[in-house]
């Protein structure tokens, strides 16, 4: 019949919806990666993260400081959001919060070691407890596998 539109069948058109729907409630058709595959997306996004902070001149004063600590800021915040849009494993995720819960940690606690600059104990206590917290993160990263992430400096 040359000439005759055809439509396709409602149940052909049902089922499209219905893939649509399924892909947008499961994350928009993200799959989640094997560990391995999630290794190999997350090390490069710390690399980055790694490189931007040694770049961060060595400050010489307290405005130095102030924007060198918003630098290391950002590169974090920026490291972590990259990483929290990939989809690790589901069994992974709590190690992976824990981890990323103890990078911000650090974070602030680089914020407190700021303003307590002339407090000399204070200051051995945060740079201390940061110690520590860094230790932490590098052996979980280890074991997780990461290659870079939490483990270069």
């Amino acid at each position: 019949m040359a000439g005759v539109k055809r439509t396709p069948p409602p149940v052909t058109l049902a089922a499209l919806v219905a893939t649509i729907v399924l892909a947008a409630a499961c994350g928009g058709g993200q799959q989640r990666l094997s560990r391995a595959e999630f290794i190999a997306k997350a090390d490069p996004i710390c690399r980055t993260a790694v490189e931007e902070i040694r770049a961060i001149p060595h400050p010489t004063s307290p405005q130095e400081g102030v924007a060198a600590q918003q630098q290391f800021k950002g590169a974090i915040d920026g490291m972590l959001a990259n990483l929290r849009r990939l989809q690790p494993p589901k069994d992974d995720e709590p190690a992976l919060d824990e981890m990323y819960a103890t990078i911000e940690q650090i974070v602030s606690l680089s914020d407190q070691a700021l303003t307590a600059a002339n407090d000399r104990a204070e200051f051995a206590r945060i740079e201390t407890e940061s110690t520590q917290l860094e230790t932490d993160v590098a052996a979980s990263a280890k074991a997780y596998g990461f290659a870079v992430c939490g483990i270069e400096h």
